[in-house]
């Protein structure tokens, strides 16, 4: 190598008359060579230290080199389709489709690092169906505070990526994001969501609803109510292909921000509103257990079973980590299971001795209320699209969703006509204060009250979440004391004013929850998927014509339902078990 200055030229030695500005380099000769092409010329490994000016120019362009390590970019699809990813790095990353992805991967990796197992297999199921509610309707509902109380293990070493996301929690970007990851869920462990995300409470209220409606236009009408949800949701997850986002964030990209609020807005009623059922229920259920137990002689009003729910109900929405329910879901899944198992048994047993009682096959005076609580039962639209986030195969989805609204029509269309046919138009609001009086009717209501109780944190918490997020933007409780207490104060009146909207429906359960159907629900599962698909990609006449057929139903039987439904308020007094 020849001393600095005498060397003879090398491809090099143009560096001198380099002026660097903005993103090109500009030449002697006044050719402008972008970066991008510079970088492929230019390689450090190379560089002729002997060309004029070389030591000062080399800080500037050893930058060119390929780094090392690639720095973490908040891009997911940046990161996974980076070459120094290796293959283990991509599946983690892949992972993170799935609801809950960072945080659980989180959690795995600390296990590890502890020496510990990581959670079992039956374990994440239900909590994988808890984390479906931090992105309700695709939205991201976590929030800073549920990791304020994680702490650095001194002796920890970091695994990467497991401290800090990759994306923001906040904002269309995250959403966006992660819509280009592949999925991992398995087929069977999608369909098990999906089945999870109807079949709940909803069908305890249906045996009432087909003695309102007649039980051949219920079974029909059912039928008909839930090829038109399965059809809706496929729209939804379609126009979602084309408009990464969530359920909100895609009327915002579609009809303006004003639409993005009313779909929050729809949320949040909806989700309160089957809040408010479910307390109901547990104080009905609460109610005929003392009378039983107690022969009729203990008598409790109405609003104190409803109020004294908050003593559990406070303190369950202040917790900020959803894996803390997790145990709640698993027992409350078995309690359902076993009290749907019963409630088959009984009918047949009653059906066998003493055969049916009086139908019919329609009612024209109440089928109303019936239209509202079908609507009410298959709601679940709601947790579609974290669940097709979370595939592995989400071109599969439509199969799938037919293959599970076949079996969940099944299952509330008997359940809904067997009980009917067993009691008749004698049939209570909810079918287990039909059931006969015996200690085996006894453990199944305490099992769903139980379960129910268990249950209304989880239903509650995207309404939390929404307002939450309205009220307080973006402040954390992570940082501020004050602001950690002022969310748990609006957290227990949003209980407390649950609880007083169940008080006006505890009397007319029936109406309420066709109320709640109507007004709530059919927007969410029928009008707005209509809109979004008619706006976005709907282009031939016949398709144009189909969503706005749907959109005409939509709006036409939410009217109805709720006109007939204020209507009829107080016509079908609730009984109790000693009237």
């Amino acid at each position: 190598m020849s001393s600095y200055g005498s060397g003879s030229p090398s491809k090099y030695s143009y560096l001198s008359d380099v002026r660097l500005q903005g993103n090109a380099r500009q030449t002697s000769s006044g050719i402008d060579i972008p970066r991008s092409s510079r970088d492929s010329q230019l390689s450090a490994d190379d560089f002729n230290y002997g060309s004029l000016g070389a030591s000062i120019t080399h800080d500037i362009y050893k930058s060119i080199e390929p780094p090392q390590r690639q720095a973490r970019s908040n891009s997911f699809s940046d990161t996974l389709n980076s070459p120094y990813v290796n293959s283990e790095n991509r599946s983690a990353v892949s992972l993170m489709r799935e609801p809950g992805g960072f945080r659980r991967d989180y959690i795995v990796n600390k296990a590890q690092q502890q020496g510990k197992a990581p959670p079992a297999v039956a374990t994440r199921s239900f909590m994988d169906y808890m984390y479906l509610f931090n992105h309700f309707a695709g939205e991201d509902l976590e929030s800073e505070d549920e990791y304020e109380e994680e702490e650095e293990s001194p002796g920890a070493v970091e695994s990467e990526g497991s401290r800090r996301p990759l994306l923001d929690r906040t904002g269309v970007r995250s959403s966006r994001a992660t819509s280009q990851v592949q999925g991992t869920a398995s087929l069977s462990k999608a369909f098990f969501l999906l089945f999870k995300a109807f079949v709940g409470t909803g069908v305890l209220f249906l045996p009432k609803a087909f003695a309102n409606g007649g039980i051949v236009f219920s079974s029909v009408v059912s039928l008909f109510v839930a090829f038109l949800s399965g059809l809706s949701m496929l729209l939804l997850v379609k126009v979602r292909d084309v408009i990464p986002g969530g359920f909100g964030e895609i009327g915002g990209q579609l009809f303006g921000q004003r639409m993005k609020y009313m779909i929050l807005f729809s949320i949040a009623i909806s989700q309160i509103g089957f809040s408010c059922a479910y307390m109901i229920f547990i104080a009905k259920n609460l109610s005929d257990l003392i009378l039983a137990i107690s022969k009729c002689q203990v008598v409790i009003s109405d609003e104190f079973l409803i109020m004294i729910q908050l003593v559990l109900y406070i303190p369950f929405s202040w917790l900020r980590k959803m894996n803390s329910l997790s145990n709640a879901a698993l027992i409350a899944n078995t309690a359902i299971f076993f009290g749907l198992i019963y409630i088959y048994y009984t009918d047949v047993s009653i059906l066998i001795k003493e055969g049916p009682a009086p139908l019919m096959a329609f009612n024209s005076e109440s089928f109303g209320l019936f239209l509202g609580t079908a609507f009410f039962t298959f709601e679940g639209i709601g947790l579609v699209i974290p669940i097709v986030s979370s595939m592995k195969e989400p071109e599969k989805f439509p199969q799938l969703l037919t293959g599970a609204m076949l079996l969940i029509s099944a299952i509330f269309i008997s359940v809904g006509s067997l009980s009917y046919a067993a009691f008749g138009q004698d049939v209570q609001a909810v079918v287990l204060l039909s059931l006969p009086e015996n200690a085996v009717t006894q453990t199944a209501q305490s099992l769903y009250v139980i379960a129910i109780a268990l249950t209304v944190p989880l239903m509650l918490f995207p309404a939390v979440r929404i307002v939450e997020n309205a009220l307080f933007g973006k402040k954390t409780g992570k940082y501020s004391i004050r602001v950690k207490i002022e969310k748990n104060i609006f957290r227990a009146v949003l209980c407390v004013f649950t609880a007083f909207v169940a008080l006006g429906g505890y009397s007319n359960l029936d109406n309420f929850i066709a109320l709640i159907g109507a007004l709530a629900c059919i927007p969410l599962a029928f009008i707005f998927p209509a809109l979004f698909h008619l706006k976005a990609l709907a282009t031939k006449p016949w398709v144009r014509a189909g969503d706005i057929a749907l959109l005409i139903f939509g709006t036409g039987v939410m009217i109805f339902v709720t006109i007939n439904t204020i209507a009829t308020w107080g016509t079908h007094p609730a009984k109790d078990r000693c009237s």
